[in-house]
């Protein structure tokens, strides 16, 4: 779900074109910091709440931003909407930051004609495409791909690589049941006619998965050659994992929030062959940032830290081209 220093450089942008915050008097910026640790998505959740927080220890270590240093002023929200719409309303009326940073789709939804009324700059973790739109959401920061793009990506992947000449090859879509899963699917719907595409089936899984056993009996029956997956990491195992019990020959494609370096240990050899699209460098890359990350993530590692470090890490720099890639577990 975020991009930890990529948010936060841009902080450094809206302290500078931005009317001073009250905090800011006292040489404080203070910034809103929604989070999941307890809730459907905590499993990420942990890892892009500590990269935060060390991504503002980073900037205050380094003089902060123009001389003002960084607070974050958390909230723990448990994926909840309510919850989430409570700690923003705590955030501007008492708390008076500049910006926040915020998470998933559900709760970017719910905020939406808050973060509009209030003029607030929203760094949002959530990538659905019509929260992209700046007549509508003007406010609102995605950083990264938007989930329908990715859709796109992979019905193009099908297209291009499909070789079977005596028909045209078959998709499903297995996608979790909230407003993060649903997200891309109905522009995914149309595109499947315009890419050439048949669209034979779509399951809906929980948000907490246990058991895809049933979805993927039914999906079965319709024998889709790729199925592509829109839930979080630490389910997409399962779907995995009742798949290759089952003996399904489809391939699988994840999007960027439901596929990382936790999914072959949690998948094993499920996941092989499994693709995910990513719109960020991946850890180790030769890219610009990646020698700073490395260096911090070095500096925690005798920290139970390293490990978020990595992987909330490994989000903070988008690429320049988005494409399906096979992982080499």
């Amino acid at each position: 779900m975020n991009h930890p220093l990529v948010r936060f450089l841009l902080v450094g942008l809206f302290a500078v074109g931005l009317g001073a915050a009250p905090a800011e008097a006292q040489n404080i910026i203070k910034i809103g910091n929604l989070v999941d640790l307890t809730g459907p998505t905590s499993d990420q959740g942990k890892d892009i709440a500590q990269g935060r927080t060390d991504a503002v220890q980073y900037f205050n270590e380094r003089g902060g931003v123009n001389g003002k240093k960084l607070e974050l002023v958390s909230v723990e929200y448990g994926f909840q909407p309510p919850r989430a719409v409570a700690a923003y309303k705590k955030f501007i009326e008492d708390d008076k930051v500049l910006l926040v940073l915020g998470y998933g789709t559900p709760d970017t939804e719910a905020l939406r004609p808050y973060i509009t009324k209030d003029k607030v700059p929203y760094i949002s973790g959530s990538y659905s495409g019509h929260l992209t739109d700046p007549r509508q959401t003007p406010y609102n920061f995605p950083g990264g791909i938007d989930y329908t793009s990715q859709m796109r990506i992979f019905m193009n992947y099908v297209k291009e690589t499909w070789k079977d000449t005596s028909r045209k090859p078959r998709v499903a879509f297995i996608y979790a049941d909230n407003a993060y899963g649903r997200a891309p699917i109905e522009s995914g719907r149309n595109y499947a006619k315009e890419a050439g595409v048949d669209l034979v089936d779509e399951e809906i899984i929980p948000t907490v998965l246990t058991d895809a056993t049933s979805q993927l009996l039914t999906m079965q029956k319709k024998d889709p050659d790729f199925a592509y997956i829109n839930t979080n990491t630490q389910w997409v195992p399962v779907v995995l994992k009742d798949s290759y019990k089952l003996g399904l020959k489809t391939k699988y494609v994840v999007n960027n929030y439901g596929i990382d370096e936790r999914t072959p240990k949690l998948a094993g050899e499920a996941a092989e062959g499994v693709m995910g699209i990513q719109d960020v460098a991946y850890w180790g890359e030769n890219v610009p940032g990646m020698k700073t990350l490395r260096s911090r993530s070095r500096a925690c590692a005798s920290s139970t830290r390293g490990g978020s470090l990595r992987r909330s890490r490994t989000r903070a720099r988008t690429i320049g081209r988005p494409t399906a890639r096979d992982w080499s577990w």
